[in-house]
């Protein structure tokens, strides 16, 4: 190796190590061009290309290396990750880990990414084993104790002929194996977790299944005492704590009427008003307590409705599905005065510039709003800015973080690695036969068609203000040209956008109901990689509809 190229691979190393990737990549490029057959470069290729979020690319690396070097394991693992990002479940996915594990039988990540694949496809015995070998080889996996627990605890609800049982409630008998299994594992998983409530909270429920009470409340007080003062899992940790004191007090269940507890739970899911933002998690668990108050109000138990905490999947599918259910319940429209003030400094600035440009346009300033009616959709409090114009044409602008979760945006570009905010502004127009045009610059942020009294276009984000309102009144002449004797609605203030946000709303929610709230190409396409969870958000959905 030269003088000259020495300097150039420590700085590599010293980029690779820090995670500088973005740095890292040029330099691994002109070593590529320079050596084109060195496997360890294309693997650092793939690894950069894969955290910058291009996944397309770092596939095609990770291919280049298992030519250069098919007996790399690490490489087939991730070829199975990188395919089943893009692709979804493939066929060859099990095998590609079983050849990993075969290579190099050290490979824990391999172990557990093969137990994930078998338990997907039916095969649990497979699948547990598969994650006893990764544990064994990588004893700190907190993550893996508490997969491993789920799975127990799951499988402790069909207990063997003639194996010790416990009767946590009337009608269900589970294992007592199966649970003490559950509950070890927690207890190995809470000190290597960054953040444990919801195994915490599991782990106090497995403690009450088997009548461990005391231990039971406990872990309820640690929680408790770890959570915020607005955290959402509170009121269920506070009932659920409440329970195992009355039940270890007299040995039964002194419960809250359902509704009562429903109605609680409902409670603990609504955003407070001008909340801070919100993770995706919180927004999860909001929608299963949501959930979990609409099976309580078909007579189901507490503890049993809670399951989806311990499963990402399936708490990922209750989310997807308590939104496209919430997509067909819009409720009235609830415009909350506010001053812009209050808003992050990114939606005060899209306000400003919309409004400058739809002023510039002849539309008539509103006000500021705070949306309250989307407030379970929304990642946080939003400024919406509302216009009027002359002939019954209204606007608006709003500006929304990453992680929003409104519109299931979010989700798509989350799955897909490619987070991003978004900035709109959109026009409306409503007719006297309830027909309604929109027209907006939201791009493909929103997969879902909202039905054919509703005409919506989204054009590109990169759209001016001004082409909007170009695209908009073109839309509107032609609709008239076609409808005749038809007019637009006018909107003189509040009182009547308020009315007409309604009947947009009653036209949308007629729609999704009619659909069963999503098609399957508007699920498809907002899966992406993970069509895995069509089934259990369809299941999801079935179960809301029917409460």
């Amino acid at each position: 190796m030269s003088d000259a190229a020495e300097p150039r691979t420590e700085i590599l190393k010293r980029l690779l190590r820090a995670g500088e990737y973005a740095s890292a990549l040029p330099i691994l490029e002109q070593k590529i061009a320079e050596r084109p057959g060195q496997a360890p470069l294309h693997w650092h290729r793939s690894h950069c290309l894969a955290a910058l979020g291009r996944q397309e690319e770092a596939l095609a690396a990770v291919l280049r290396v298992i030519e250069l070097n098919p007996d790399f394991a690490k490489a087939w693992l991730r070829r199975a990750e990188l395919t089943a990002a893009l692709r979804g479940d493939y066929p060859e996915r099990e095998g590609d880990l079983q050849l990993a594990v075969a290579l190099d039988g050290s490979l824990a990540a391999a172990h557990r990414a093969l137990a994930l694949v078998r338990h997907q496809r039916g095969r649990p015995e497979e699948a547990m084993a598969a994650l006893d070998r990764a544990l064994e080889l990588d004893p700190a996996d907190g993550e893996g104790y508490a997969l491993r627990a789920l799975w127990a605890g799951n499988a402790a609800r069909h207990p063997v002929p003639g194996e010790p049982t416990v009767q946590p409630s009337p009608g269900v008998t589970l294992s007592r194996r199966g649970l003490e299994a559950a509950v070890a594992d927690l207890r190995r998983a809470l000190p290597l977790v960054a953040d444990g409530s919801r195994y915490r909270l599991q782990l106090a429920r497995r403690l009450q299944d088997l009548g461990r009470h005391g231990e039971a409340v406990a872990e309820y007080d640690a929680l408790l005492a770890a959570l915020p003062a607005a955290h959402l899992l509170r009121n269920v940790a506070e009932e659920m704590r409440r329970l195992a004191r009355e039940q270890g007090a007299d040995g039964r269940a002194a419960a809250l009427p359902a509704p009562t507890l429903a109605d609680s739970l409902e409670a603990a899911a609504q955003p407070a008003e001008h909340a801070g933002r919100r993770s995706v998690e919180d927004d999860l668990t909001a929608s299963l307590l949501r959930n979990a108050a609409q099976q309580m109000r078909q007579g189901k138990d507490l503890s049993a409705v809670l399951e989806p905490l311990g499963d990402p999947d399936t708490l990922l599918a209750v989310g997807i599905a308590d939104k496209l259910f919430q997509l067909g319940h819009l409720p009235r429209c609830d415009l909350r005065p506010v001053p812009a003030e209050i808003f992050p400094a990114f939606m005060r600035r899209h306000a400003a510039a919309a409004r400058q440009r739809l002023s510039a346009l002849g539309f008539g300033y509103l006000g500021d709003f705070d949306p309250r009616h989307l407030a379970p959709v929304l990642a946080e409090s939003t400024l919406l800015r509302c216009y009027r114009s002359g002939e019954g044409t209204v606007a608006f602008s709003f500006a929304l973080r990453p992680v929003w979760p409104g519109w299931f945006g979010w989700l798509r570009l989350r799955l897909a690695g490619q987070p991003r905010s978004v900035a709109v502004v959109e026009f409306e127009t409503g007719f006297d036969n309830g027909d309604f045009l929109v027209t907006n610059n939201s791009g493909e942020a929103n997969p879902f068609g909202p039905g054919p009294q509703v005409d919506l276009l989204s054009l590109s984000p990169a759209t001016s203000v001004e082409r909007l309102f170009e695209s908009h009144v073109r839309r509107v002449g032609d609709y008239l040209r076609q409808h005749a004797g038809t007019a637009p609605i006018a909107v003189a203030g509040i009182a009547e956008l308020l009315a007409m946000q309604d009947r947009l709303a009653e036209a949308k929610n007629a729609y999704r109901q009619s659909i069963g709230y999503v098609t399957d190409e508007e699920l498809q396409r907002l899966l992406g990689a993970r069509q895995d969870l069509a089934e259990r958000v369809r299941e999801q959905l079935a179960r809301l509809a029917a409460a």
